[in-house]
Protein backbone atom coordinates (compact mmCIF):
# COMPACT_ATOMS: atom_id res chain seq x y z
CA UNK A 1 0.00 0.00 0.00
CA UNK A 2 3.04 2.14 0.95
CA UNK A 3 4.34 1.53 -2.57
CA UNK A 4 1.00 2.16 -4.79
CA UNK A 5 0.55 5.69 -2.82
CA UNK A 6 3.83 6.96 -3.46
CA UNK A 7 3.32 6.02 -6.93
CA UNK A 8 0.65 8.20 -7.04
CA UNK A 9 1.63 11.38 -5.41
CA UNK A 10 4.92 11.19 -8.41
CA UNK A 11 2.48 11.39 -11.32
CA UNK A 12 0.90 14.66 -9.37
CA UNK A 13 4.43 16.15 -8.92
CA UNK A 14 5.33 15.48 -12.36
CA UNK A 15 1.77 16.48 -14.06
CA UNK A 16 1.73 19.63 -12.15
CA UNK A 17 5.33 21.00 -12.18
CA UNK A 18 5.85 24.20 -14.09
CA UNK A 19 7.79 22.99 -17.27
CA UNK A 20 10.84 24.92 -17.72
CA UNK A 21 14.20 24.16 -19.90
CA UNK A 22 16.73 23.09 -18.18
CA UNK A 23 20.44 21.75 -18.31
CA UNK A 24 20.74 18.22 -19.10
CA UNK A 25 23.54 18.07 -16.43
CA UNK A 26 21.06 19.53 -13.51
CA UNK A 27 18.41 17.27 -12.76
CA UNK A 28 15.66 17.85 -10.70
CA UNK A 29 16.36 17.72 -7.47
CA UNK A 30 12.37 17.58 -6.03
CA UNK A 31 12.27 14.72 -8.81
CA UNK A 32 15.25 13.30 -7.35
CA UNK A 33 14.05 13.72 -3.82
CA UNK A 34 10.82 12.55 -4.82
CA UNK A 35 13.02 9.24 -6.55
CA UNK A 36 14.78 8.46 -3.35
CA UNK A 37 14.13 4.93 -2.03
CA UNK A 38 12.16 4.83 1.19
CA UNK A 39 14.53 4.04 4.21
CA UNK A 40 12.35 1.94 5.19
CA UNK A 41 13.31 -0.50 1.76
CA UNK A 42 16.88 0.51 1.65
CA UNK A 43 19.28 -2.33 1.91
CA UNK A 44 22.07 -1.43 4.72
CA UNK A 45 25.80 -2.64 4.69
CA UNK A 46 24.79 -5.28 6.55
CA UNK A 47 22.52 -6.74 4.05
CA UNK A 48 25.58 -6.95 1.89
CA UNK A 49 27.30 -8.74 4.26
CA UNK A 50 28.80 -12.16 3.44
CA UNK A 51 26.52 -14.78 4.92
CA UNK A 52 27.54 -16.74 7.44
CA UNK A 53 28.77 -20.50 6.65
CA UNK A 54 27.37 -23.53 7.65
CA UNK A 55 28.92 -25.97 9.85
CA UNK A 56 29.17 -27.97 6.79
CA UNK A 57 30.95 -25.86 5.04
CA UNK A 58 33.55 -23.87 7.22
CA UNK A 59 36.30 -24.96 5.02
CA UNK A 60 35.27 -24.54 1.40
CA UNK A 61 35.46 -21.11 -0.17
CA UNK A 62 33.30 -19.83 -2.96
CA UNK A 63 34.66 -17.65 -5.40
CA UNK A 64 33.28 -13.98 -5.41
CA UNK A 65 31.08 -13.01 -8.54
CA UNK A 66 33.40 -10.37 -10.83
CA UNK A 67 31.14 -7.62 -12.37
CA UNK A 68 31.33 -6.92 -15.72
CA UNK A 69 33.14 -3.72 -16.62
CA UNK A 70 31.63 -2.35 -19.45
CA UNK A 71 34.50 -0.02 -20.22
CA UNK A 72 36.74 -3.16 -20.39
CA UNK A 73 34.53 -4.58 -22.55
CA UNK A 74 33.88 -1.66 -25.15
CA UNK A 75 37.24 -0.74 -25.41
CA UNK A 76 37.85 -4.77 -26.27
CA UNK A 77 35.41 -4.35 -29.18
CA UNK A 78 37.12 -1.29 -30.32
CA UNK A 79 40.69 -3.17 -30.51
CA UNK A 80 38.80 -5.84 -32.55
CA UNK A 81 37.93 -3.25 -35.17
CA UNK A 82 40.83 -1.80 -35.74
CA UNK A 83 43.56 -3.77 -38.26
CA UNK A 84 46.77 -4.16 -37.74
CA UNK A 85 47.67 -1.09 -40.18
CA UNK A 86 45.55 1.21 -37.51
CA UNK A 87 42.67 1.57 -40.31
CA UNK A 88 38.87 0.63 -38.89
CA UNK A 89 37.64 -2.87 -40.08
CA UNK A 90 34.78 -2.81 -42.75
CA UNK A 91 33.23 -6.16 -42.60
CA UNK A 92 32.63 -7.01 -39.40
CA UNK A 93 33.34 -10.56 -37.68
CA UNK A 94 29.81 -11.85 -38.25
CA UNK A 95 30.22 -11.00 -41.51
CA UNK A 96 33.29 -13.45 -41.71
CA UNK A 97 30.95 -16.67 -40.59
CA UNK A 98 28.28 -15.60 -43.19
CA UNK A 99 30.78 -15.66 -45.90
CA UNK A 100 32.46 -18.91 -44.82
CA UNK A 101 29.36 -20.42 -44.52
CA UNK A 102 28.26 -19.61 -48.02
CA UNK A 103 31.76 -20.62 -49.15
CA UNK A 104 30.78 -24.35 -48.11
CA UNK A 105 27.83 -24.51 -49.19
CA UNK A 106 29.48 -23.61 -53.22
CA UNK A 107 32.10 -26.64 -52.22
CA UNK A 108 29.05 -28.89 -51.24
CA UNK A 109 27.28 -28.10 -54.07
CA UNK A 110 30.03 -28.02 -56.98
CA UNK A 111 31.37 -31.50 -55.23
CA UNK A 112 27.53 -32.76 -54.86
CA UNK A 113 26.84 -31.87 -58.48
CA UNK A 114 30.15 -33.35 -59.46
CA UNK A 115 29.77 -36.79 -58.07
CA UNK A 116 26.22 -37.37 -59.38
CA UNK A 117 27.75 -36.03 -63.24
CA UNK A 118 30.31 -38.58 -62.57
CA UNK A 119 27.80 -41.33 -61.70
CA UNK A 120 25.82 -40.21 -64.44
CA UNK A 121 28.44 -40.76 -67.06
CA UNK A 122 29.28 -44.34 -64.93
CA UNK A 123 25.44 -45.02 -65.36
CA UNK A 124 25.72 -44.27 -69.54
CA UNK A 125 28.83 -46.06 -69.83
CA UNK A 126 27.45 -49.51 -68.47
CA UNK A 127 23.88 -48.96 -69.77
CA UNK A 128 23.45 -53.28 -70.25
CA UNK A 129 26.87 -54.14 -69.28
CA UNK A 130 27.71 -55.51 -65.70
CA UNK A 131 29.46 -52.44 -63.28
CA UNK A 132 33.47 -53.11 -62.86
CA UNK A 133 34.25 -54.58 -59.73
CA UNK A 134 31.32 -57.39 -60.07
CA UNK A 135 33.31 -60.36 -59.27
CA UNK A 136 31.95 -64.17 -60.50
CA UNK A 137 33.64 -67.24 -59.30
CA UNK A 138 37.17 -65.04 -59.11
CA UNK A 139 36.49 -63.09 -62.00
CA UNK A 140 35.63 -59.59 -62.56
CA UNK A 141 33.16 -59.90 -65.28
CA UNK A 142 32.61 -55.57 -65.27
CA UNK A 143 31.95 -54.11 -68.71
CA UNK A 144 30.48 -57.45 -70.11
CA UNK A 145 26.96 -57.96 -71.06
CA UNK A 146 24.55 -60.23 -69.54
CA UNK A 147 25.30 -63.02 -72.54
CA UNK A 148 28.77 -62.58 -72.39
CA UNK A 149 28.63 -63.20 -68.45
CA UNK A 150 26.80 -66.38 -69.45
CA UNK A 151 29.55 -67.90 -72.11
CA UNK A 152 32.23 -67.23 -69.59
CA UNK A 153 30.34 -69.20 -66.55
CA UNK A 154 29.50 -71.86 -69.65
CA UNK A 155 33.19 -72.29 -70.19
CA UNK A 156 34.37 -72.17 -66.75
CA UNK A 157 31.83 -75.02 -66.17
CA UNK A 158 33.15 -76.97 -69.80
CA UNK A 159 37.17 -76.30 -68.59
CA UNK A 160 36.53 -76.85 -65.02
CA UNK A 161 38.72 -79.92 -63.31
CA UNK A 162 39.94 -80.92 -60.00
CA UNK A 163 42.39 -84.03 -59.48
CA UNK A 164 41.83 -86.26 -56.88
CA UNK A 165 45.26 -87.35 -55.67
CA UNK A 166 45.29 -90.54 -54.10
CA UNK A 167 48.16 -92.65 -52.65
CA UNK A 168 49.34 -94.52 -55.85
CA UNK A 169 47.53 -92.59 -58.32
CA UNK A 170 45.53 -89.18 -59.50
CA UNK A 171 42.54 -89.20 -60.97
CA UNK A 172 41.10 -86.09 -62.75
CA UNK A 173 37.28 -84.94 -62.30
CA UNK A 174 35.73 -82.86 -64.78
CA UNK A 175 32.25 -81.45 -63.92
CA UNK A 176 30.26 -83.98 -65.96
CA UNK A 177 32.09 -86.73 -63.73
CA UNK A 178 31.06 -85.36 -60.45
CA UNK A 179 26.90 -84.80 -61.81
CA UNK A 180 27.32 -80.46 -61.84
CA UNK A 181 25.10 -78.28 -63.45
CA UNK A 182 25.15 -74.41 -63.15
CA UNK A 183 22.76 -71.93 -63.56
CA UNK A 184 24.56 -69.71 -65.81
CA UNK A 185 21.28 -68.09 -66.53
CA UNK A 186 20.72 -67.16 -63.29
CA UNK A 187 23.93 -66.23 -62.30
CA UNK A 188 24.27 -63.84 -64.81
CA UNK A 189 21.42 -61.73 -64.10
CA UNK A 190 22.38 -61.74 -60.52
CA UNK A 191 25.87 -59.65 -61.55
CA UNK A 192 23.92 -57.53 -64.00
CA UNK A 193 21.48 -56.52 -60.70
CA UNK A 194 24.50 -55.34 -58.84
CA UNK A 195 23.87 -51.58 -58.34
CA UNK A 196 19.91 -51.96 -60.31
CA UNK A 197 18.16 -53.97 -58.04
CA UNK A 198 17.84 -51.70 -54.82
CA UNK A 199 16.68 -47.90 -54.31
CA UNK A 200 18.01 -44.98 -56.00
CA UNK A 201 20.59 -44.26 -53.26
CA UNK A 202 20.77 -47.91 -52.84
CA UNK A 203 21.92 -48.43 -56.74
CA UNK A 204 24.28 -45.45 -56.05
CA UNK A 205 25.85 -46.47 -52.71
CA UNK A 206 26.57 -50.07 -54.22
CA UNK A 207 28.55 -48.86 -57.28
CA UNK A 208 30.60 -46.82 -55.14
CA UNK A 209 31.31 -49.99 -53.19
CA UNK A 210 31.75 -51.79 -56.39
CA UNK A 211 34.10 -49.41 -57.35
CA UNK A 212 36.02 -49.50 -53.79
CA UNK A 213 36.99 -52.85 -54.63
CA UNK A 214 39.16 -51.94 -57.49
CA UNK A 215 41.69 -50.07 -54.10
CA UNK A 216 44.20 -52.67 -53.30
CA UNK A 217 44.01 -52.20 -49.22
CA UNK A 218 42.68 -54.28 -46.85
CA UNK A 219 41.05 -52.10 -44.27
CA UNK A 220 39.30 -50.87 -47.01
CA UNK A 221 38.05 -53.95 -48.46
CA UNK A 222 36.80 -54.59 -44.93
CA UNK A 223 34.79 -51.02 -44.78
CA UNK A 224 33.09 -51.51 -48.07
CA UNK A 225 32.41 -55.54 -47.19
CA UNK A 226 33.92 -56.41 -50.44
CA UNK A 227 32.92 -59.94 -49.69
CA UNK A 228 29.21 -59.29 -49.72
CA UNK A 229 29.88 -58.10 -53.48
CA UNK A 230 30.83 -61.28 -54.77
CA UNK A 231 28.16 -63.38 -56.67
CA UNK A 232 27.44 -66.32 -54.76
CA UNK A 233 27.92 -69.44 -57.18
CA UNK A 234 24.42 -71.00 -57.88
CA UNK A 235 24.86 -74.69 -58.90
CA UNK A 236 23.35 -78.11 -58.16
CA UNK A 237 25.08 -81.86 -57.86
CA UNK A 238 23.57 -84.67 -58.98
CA UNK A 239 24.44 -86.56 -55.84
CA UNK A 240 24.01 -90.28 -57.88
CA UNK A 241 26.54 -89.53 -60.52
CA UNK A 242 28.89 -88.31 -57.87
CA UNK A 243 28.30 -90.94 -55.92
CA UNK A 244 28.76 -92.98 -58.48
CA UNK A 245 32.42 -91.68 -59.51
CA UNK A 246 33.65 -91.42 -56.37
CA UNK A 247 33.00 -95.41 -55.77
CA UNK A 248 34.89 -96.05 -58.66
CA UNK A 249 37.75 -94.16 -57.23
CA UNK A 250 37.59 -95.24 -54.27
CA UNK A 251 37.06 -99.47 -55.16
CA UNK A 252 40.68 -98.45 -56.55
CA UNK A 253 41.89 -97.25 -53.25
CA UNK A 254 40.88 -99.32 -50.94
CA UNK A 255 42.75 -102.48 -49.90
CA UNK A 256 40.37 -104.73 -47.63
CA UNK A 257 42.01 -106.20 -44.53
CA UNK A 258 42.44 -109.82 -44.56
CA UNK A 259 42.85 -111.78 -41.56
CA UNK A 260 45.38 -114.27 -40.82
CA UNK A 261 44.73 -117.62 -42.42
CA UNK A 262 45.77 -121.12 -40.68
CA UNK A 263 45.54 -123.64 -43.99
CA UNK A 264 46.39 -127.45 -43.23
CA UNK A 265 47.58 -129.90 -45.78
CA UNK A 266 49.62 -133.46 -45.73
CA UNK A 267 49.35 -133.69 -42.12
CA UNK A 268 50.96 -130.14 -41.37
CA UNK A 269 49.92 -126.38 -40.60
CA UNK A 270 50.37 -123.55 -43.03
CA UNK A 271 50.14 -119.60 -41.35
CA UNK A 272 49.38 -117.08 -44.33
CA UNK A 273 50.13 -113.71 -42.87
CA UNK A 274 47.36 -110.73 -42.15
CA UNK A 275 47.29 -108.11 -44.40
CA UNK A 276 46.66 -104.59 -43.37
CA UNK A 277 43.79 -102.84 -45.49
CA UNK A 278 43.25 -99.33 -46.79
CA UNK A 279 40.10 -97.07 -46.88
CA UNK A 280 39.17 -94.01 -48.10
CA UNK A 281 37.38 -91.61 -45.98
CA UNK A 282 34.59 -90.97 -47.70
CA UNK A 283 32.69 -88.31 -46.14
CA UNK A 284 35.87 -86.00 -45.27
CA UNK A 285 36.24 -86.45 -48.93
CA UNK A 286 32.69 -85.14 -50.22
CA UNK A 287 32.99 -82.25 -48.32
CA UNK A 288 36.41 -81.74 -49.22
CA UNK A 289 34.89 -81.59 -53.04
CA UNK A 290 31.58 -79.83 -52.09
CA UNK A 291 33.90 -76.92 -50.55
CA UNK A 292 36.15 -76.60 -53.36
CA UNK A 293 33.35 -76.34 -56.06
CA UNK A 294 32.15 -73.48 -53.89
CA UNK A 295 35.44 -71.41 -54.94
CA UNK A 296 34.95 -73.04 -58.70
CA UNK A 297 38.40 -73.16 -58.87
CA UNK A 298 41.02 -75.61 -60.24
CA UNK A 299 43.71 -77.44 -57.71
CA UNK A 300 43.38 -80.65 -56.60
CA UNK A 301 42.25 -82.29 -53.44
CA UNK A 302 44.32 -85.13 -51.19
CA UNK A 303 42.28 -87.96 -50.46
CA UNK A 304 42.92 -89.23 -47.18
CA UNK A 305 43.17 -92.25 -45.91
CA UNK A 306 42.56 -94.87 -42.88
CA UNK A 307 44.21 -98.18 -42.08
CA UNK A 308 42.00 -100.87 -41.30
CA UNK A 309 43.74 -103.40 -39.02
CA UNK A 310 42.40 -107.03 -39.56
CA UNK A 311 40.49 -108.95 -37.07
CA UNK A 312 42.90 -111.48 -37.03
CA UNK A 313 46.43 -110.66 -36.97
CA UNK A 314 49.50 -113.60 -36.92
CA UNK A 315 50.05 -113.96 -33.12
CA UNK A 316 46.22 -114.75 -32.58
CA UNK A 317 46.99 -117.15 -35.37
CA UNK A 318 49.56 -118.43 -34.06
CA UNK A 319 47.56 -119.94 -30.68
CA UNK A 320 45.07 -121.72 -33.06
CA UNK A 321 47.76 -123.63 -35.41
CA UNK A 322 49.42 -124.95 -31.62
CA UNK A 323 45.71 -126.43 -30.99
CA UNK A 324 45.29 -127.92 -34.45
CA UNK A 325 48.81 -129.52 -34.12
CA UNK A 326 48.25 -131.61 -31.21
CA UNK A 327 44.39 -132.08 -32.08
CA UNK A 328 46.02 -133.96 -35.56
CA UNK A 329 48.31 -136.15 -33.10
CA UNK A 330 45.46 -137.56 -31.19
CA UNK A 331 44.80 -141.01 -31.69
CA UNK A 332 41.21 -142.37 -33.25
CA UNK A 333 40.23 -146.03 -33.35
CA UNK A 334 37.14 -146.93 -34.61
CA UNK A 335 35.57 -150.60 -33.74
CA UNK A 336 32.93 -153.19 -35.85
CA UNK A 337 32.34 -156.81 -34.40
CA UNK A 338 35.87 -157.57 -34.81
CA UNK A 339 37.09 -155.00 -36.86
CA UNK A 340 39.03 -151.53 -35.98
CA UNK A 341 39.88 -148.97 -38.07
CA UNK A 342 42.22 -145.96 -37.71
CA UNK A 343 42.69 -143.18 -39.79
CA UNK A 344 45.93 -141.58 -40.22
CA UNK A 345 47.28 -137.79 -38.91
CA UNK A 346 46.60 -136.57 -42.22
CA UNK A 347 42.94 -137.61 -42.68
CA UNK A 348 42.42 -136.13 -39.26
CA UNK A 349 43.87 -133.28 -40.20
CA UNK A 350 41.23 -132.86 -43.10
CA UNK A 351 38.79 -133.13 -40.67
CA UNK A 352 39.66 -129.81 -38.91
CA UNK A 353 38.55 -126.51 -39.91
CA UNK A 354 39.26 -122.81 -38.29
CA UNK A 355 35.91 -120.33 -38.21
CA UNK A 356 35.55 -116.91 -37.67
CA UNK A 357 32.65 -115.55 -35.22
CA UNK A 358 31.75 -111.99 -35.98
CA UNK A 359 33.88 -109.82 -33.79
CA UNK A 360 35.59 -112.11 -32.85
CA UNK A 361 40.08 -111.73 -32.69
CA UNK A 362 40.62 -115.41 -33.58
CA UNK A 363 39.72 -118.67 -34.66
CA UNK A 364 38.20 -121.45 -33.09
CA UNK A 365 38.97 -124.83 -34.55
CA UNK A 366 35.60 -127.62 -35.34
CA UNK A 367 35.88 -131.19 -36.50
CA UNK A 368 33.54 -130.63 -39.39
CA UNK A 369 31.74 -133.91 -39.89
CA UNK A 370 31.06 -133.06 -43.87
CA UNK A 371 34.39 -133.75 -44.15
CA UNK A 372 34.92 -136.91 -43.33
CA UNK A 373 32.43 -138.46 -45.68
CA UNK A 374 35.22 -139.61 -47.90
CA UNK A 375 36.30 -141.57 -44.88
CA UNK A 376 33.13 -143.07 -44.08
CA UNK A 377 32.71 -143.94 -48.19
CA UNK A 378 35.83 -145.69 -47.55
CA UNK A 379 34.45 -147.59 -44.22
CA UNK A 380 31.06 -148.66 -46.28
CA UNK A 381 32.87 -150.28 -48.61
CA UNK A 382 34.40 -152.54 -46.09
CA UNK A 383 31.30 -152.92 -43.81
CA UNK A 384 28.12 -151.86 -45.06
CA UNK A 385 25.61 -154.08 -46.61
CA UNK A 386 23.04 -152.77 -49.29
CA UNK A 387 19.72 -153.05 -49.64
CA UNK A 388 18.23 -155.39 -52.82
CA UNK A 389 15.01 -153.53 -54.27
CA UNK A 390 12.50 -155.75 -55.31
CA UNK A 391 11.13 -155.13 -59.35
CA UNK A 392 8.02 -155.69 -60.84
CA UNK A 393 6.86 -155.27 -64.19
CA UNK A 394 3.15 -154.05 -64.98
CA UNK A 395 1.59 -154.79 -67.83
CA UNK A 396 -0.96 -152.46 -69.66
CA UNK A 397 -1.02 -151.00 -66.63
CA UNK A 398 -2.96 -153.97 -64.74
CA UNK A 399 -0.97 -157.00 -64.52
CA UNK A 400 2.28 -157.29 -62.17
CA UNK A 401 4.96 -160.04 -62.10
CA UNK A 402 7.46 -159.57 -59.56
CA UNK A 403 11.09 -160.06 -61.26
CA UNK A 404 12.88 -159.58 -58.17
CA UNK A 405 12.28 -159.78 -54.56
CA UNK A 406 13.34 -156.94 -51.88
CA UNK A 407 16.04 -157.18 -49.33
CA UNK A 408 16.97 -154.89 -46.07
CA UNK A 409 20.87 -153.98 -46.23
CA UNK A 410 23.04 -152.77 -42.89
CA UNK A 411 24.51 -149.16 -43.41
CA UNK A 412 26.63 -147.00 -41.04
CA UNK A 413 25.06 -144.13 -39.29
CA UNK A 414 27.33 -141.38 -40.63
CA UNK A 415 25.33 -138.65 -39.07
CA UNK A 416 25.40 -139.95 -35.96
CA UNK A 417 29.12 -141.15 -36.24
CA UNK A 418 30.14 -137.83 -36.75
CA UNK A 419 28.93 -135.92 -34.48
CA UNK A 420 30.61 -138.74 -32.38
CA UNK A 421 33.90 -138.06 -33.41
CA UNK A 422 33.99 -134.44 -33.98
CA UNK A 423 32.40 -133.76 -29.85
CA UNK A 424 35.47 -136.83 -28.67
CA UNK A 425 38.46 -135.25 -30.79
CA UNK A 426 37.84 -131.97 -29.86
CA UNK A 427 38.03 -132.74 -25.71
CA UNK A 428 39.32 -135.76 -25.54
CA UNK A 429 43.13 -136.84 -25.87
CA UNK A 430 41.79 -139.83 -27.60
CA UNK A 431 39.16 -141.59 -29.81
CA UNK A 432 37.63 -144.91 -28.91
CA UNK A 433 33.99 -145.73 -30.97
CA UNK A 434 31.62 -148.22 -32.08
CA UNK A 435 30.60 -147.71 -35.51
CA UNK A 436 27.25 -147.10 -35.40
CA UNK A 437 24.78 -149.09 -37.88
CA UNK A 438 21.05 -148.85 -38.99
CA UNK A 439 18.71 -151.21 -41.01
CA UNK A 440 18.23 -150.09 -44.61
CA UNK A 441 15.01 -150.55 -45.95
CA UNK A 442 14.28 -151.96 -49.76
CA UNK A 443 12.51 -150.16 -52.42
CA UNK A 444 10.01 -151.52 -54.96
CA UNK A 445 10.71 -151.18 -58.66
CA UNK A 446 8.39 -150.94 -61.17
CA UNK A 447 8.46 -151.44 -64.74
CA UNK A 448 5.69 -150.33 -67.52
CA UNK A 449 5.18 -152.38 -70.84
CA UNK A 450 2.63 -152.54 -73.07
CA UNK A 451 1.34 -155.71 -74.65
CA UNK A 452 -1.38 -155.53 -77.43
CA UNK A 453 -4.81 -157.14 -76.00
CA UNK A 454 -6.41 -158.10 -78.99
CA UNK A 455 -9.55 -159.02 -77.31
CA UNK A 456 -10.48 -155.51 -78.51
CA UNK A 457 -9.39 -153.29 -81.00
CA UNK A 458 -10.39 -149.84 -82.82
CA UNK A 459 -10.21 -149.38 -86.53
CA UNK A 460 -10.33 -145.57 -87.55
CA UNK A 461 -10.88 -145.11 -91.72
CA UNK A 462 -9.42 -141.76 -92.56
CA UNK A 463 -11.38 -141.59 -95.94
CA UNK A 464 -14.91 -142.48 -94.97
CA UNK A 465 -14.75 -140.57 -91.48
CA UNK A 466 -15.63 -143.63 -89.40
CA UNK A 467 -14.46 -145.30 -86.06
CA UNK A 468 -15.17 -148.50 -84.93
CA UNK A 469 -14.49 -150.39 -82.01
CA UNK A 470 -14.52 -154.40 -82.75
CA UNK A 471 -14.52 -157.58 -80.48
CA UNK A 472 -11.82 -160.12 -81.13
CA UNK A 473 -12.26 -161.76 -84.43
CA UNK A 474 -14.08 -158.70 -85.87
CA UNK A 475 -17.64 -159.33 -84.63
CA UNK A 476 -19.71 -157.13 -82.81
CA UNK A 477 -18.60 -154.14 -84.31
CA UNK A 478 -19.98 -150.29 -83.47
CA UNK A 479 -19.35 -147.81 -86.06
CA UNK A 480 -19.05 -143.62 -85.14
CA UNK A 481 -18.79 -140.11 -87.75
CA UNK A 482 -15.52 -138.68 -86.56
CA UNK A 483 -13.34 -136.12 -87.62
CA UNK A 484 -9.70 -136.68 -87.84
CA UNK A 485 -6.61 -134.70 -88.48
CA UNK A 486 -6.42 -132.27 -91.54
CA UNK A 487 -4.14 -132.44 -94.28
CA UNK A 488 -1.60 -129.78 -92.85
CA UNK A 489 -1.64 -132.24 -89.13
CA UNK A 490 -3.31 -135.55 -90.34
CA UNK A 491 -3.38 -138.18 -87.84
CA UNK A 492 -0.91 -140.76 -88.40
CA UNK A 493 -1.07 -143.94 -89.69
CA UNK A 494 -0.48 -146.77 -88.38
CA UNK A 495 -0.83 -149.85 -85.63
CA UNK A 496 -0.63 -148.35 -82.22
CA UNK A 497 -2.03 -148.75 -78.30
CA UNK A 498 -3.52 -147.07 -76.17
CA UNK A 499 -1.33 -146.44 -73.48
CA UNK A 500 -3.50 -143.96 -70.91
CA UNK A 501 -6.60 -142.10 -70.12
CA UNK A 502 -7.57 -138.98 -69.08
CA UNK A 503 -11.15 -137.57 -67.46
CA UNK A 504 -10.71 -134.04 -68.33
CA UNK A 505 -7.53 -132.16 -69.78
CA UNK A 506 -6.92 -128.74 -71.20
CA UNK A 507 -5.24 -128.91 -74.68
CA UNK A 508 -2.91 -126.48 -76.50
CA UNK A 509 -1.10 -126.12 -79.48
CA UNK A 510 -0.18 -124.93 -82.83
CA UNK A 511 1.82 -121.88 -84.10
CA UNK A 512 0.50 -118.33 -82.50
CA UNK A 513 -0.98 -116.35 -84.86
CA UNK A 514 -1.11 -118.75 -86.91
CA UNK A 515 -3.02 -121.75 -85.99
CA UNK A 516 -2.58 -121.47 -81.82
CA UNK A 517 -5.42 -122.96 -80.23
CA UNK A 518 -6.35 -123.36 -76.39
CA UNK A 519 -9.16 -125.74 -75.79
CA UNK A 520 -9.74 -125.95 -71.39
CA UNK A 521 -12.22 -128.97 -70.36
CA UNK A 522 -11.82 -131.19 -72.66
CA UNK A 523 -13.24 -134.86 -71.58
CA UNK A 524 -12.96 -138.53 -72.23
CA UNK A 525 -9.60 -138.23 -73.74
CA UNK A 526 -7.97 -141.65 -74.56
CA UNK A 527 -4.12 -141.48 -75.79
CA UNK A 528 -3.08 -143.90 -78.27
CA UNK A 529 0.30 -142.76 -79.86
CA UNK A 530 3.09 -140.01 -78.06
CA UNK A 531 2.86 -137.09 -79.22
CA UNK A 532 -0.19 -136.00 -77.96
CA UNK A 533 -2.59 -137.78 -80.35
CA UNK A 534 -5.84 -138.94 -78.98
CA UNK A 535 -9.59 -139.75 -79.15
CA UNK A 536 -11.22 -137.08 -77.50
CA UNK A 537 -14.72 -135.13 -77.41
CA UNK A 538 -15.03 -131.44 -79.05
CA UNK A 539 -17.62 -129.88 -77.82
CA UNK A 540 -16.75 -126.61 -80.40
CA UNK A 541 -17.85 -128.69 -83.62
CA UNK A 542 -21.80 -129.28 -84.31
CA UNK A 543 -20.92 -132.20 -87.02
CA UNK A 544 -19.01 -134.90 -87.51
CA UNK A 545 -17.97 -137.07 -90.45
CA UNK A 546 -17.64 -134.85 -93.09
CA UNK A 547 -15.40 -134.37 -96.09
CA UNK A 548 -14.63 -131.15 -95.11
CA UNK A 549 -11.27 -132.80 -92.78
CA UNK A 550 -8.86 -131.77 -95.11
CA UNK A 551 -9.38 -127.89 -94.48
CA UNK A 552 -11.70 -128.49 -91.25
CA UNK A 553 -9.94 -131.01 -89.31
CA UNK A 554 -8.37 -131.47 -86.11
CA UNK A 555 -4.34 -131.08 -85.52
CA UNK A 556 -4.27 -134.84 -85.75
CA UNK A 557 -6.62 -136.16 -83.38
CA UNK A 558 -9.52 -137.76 -83.17
CA UNK A 559 -12.69 -135.55 -82.45
CA UNK A 560 -15.60 -137.37 -81.90
CA UNK A 561 -19.36 -136.71 -80.03
CA UNK A 562 -19.18 -136.17 -76.20
CA UNK A 563 -21.02 -140.01 -76.41
CA UNK A 564 -18.76 -141.69 -78.66
CA UNK A 565 -15.52 -140.23 -76.23
CA UNK A 566 -17.13 -141.26 -73.66
CA UNK A 567 -18.13 -144.85 -74.41
CA UNK A 568 -14.15 -145.31 -76.14
CA UNK A 569 -12.73 -144.31 -72.74
CA UNK A 570 -15.09 -146.74 -70.67
CA UNK A 571 -14.80 -149.74 -73.22
CA UNK A 572 -10.91 -149.83 -74.32
CA UNK A 573 -8.54 -150.73 -71.58
CA UNK A 574 -4.85 -150.14 -71.62
CA UNK A 575 -3.20 -152.27 -74.95
CA UNK A 576 -6.03 -151.96 -76.53
CA UNK A 577 -4.82 -151.88 -80.25
CA UNK A 578 -5.51 -148.52 -82.83
CA UNK A 579 -5.16 -148.98 -86.26
CA UNK A 580 -5.45 -146.13 -88.39
CA UNK A 581 -5.33 -146.22 -92.35
CA UNK A 582 -7.10 -145.02 -95.16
Amino acid sequence: MARNSKKQNIDTIRKSAPKQKKPVDAPDKTLLSILEPDPKYAKTSKDFEEPKKHWLFKDVSFPKRKKKNSENLTKKTKEKNIRKDGKRQIIKPHHKKIAMAGFIVCVVFSVVTLVAGVAFAHQKVYANKVYPGVVVWGTDVGGKTMTEVQQLVTEKVKNYKVELTGPDQTYTATANDLGLTVESESIALSAYSKGRSGSFWDNYVTRARLMATKINWKTSQKIIRANDLKIEPKYSIDEKSLDNYLNKVISNINIAAKDSEVKVSGGSTQLIPAIYGREVKKDELVKELKDHLNGFEGGGITISTKTVKPAIVDDSAKEVVVQAQSIMTRPVTLTYKDQAFKPNKETVASWITFVKTNGSQNYSIYIDPSRMKSYFSFLGTQINISPVNKRVQVENGVKETVLQDGKDGLLIDETTLGKSISNTLANQPSVNLAIPMYVAKYKTEYSQILIADWDKYIDINLSTQRLSACEKGGVNCQTFAVTTGNSTHPTPVGTWLVHGKSAITRMTGGTPGVDYYDLPNVHWVTWFKGGGYSIHEAYWRSSFGGMDYTWNGSHGCVNAPLNVAKFIFDWAPIGTPVIVHY
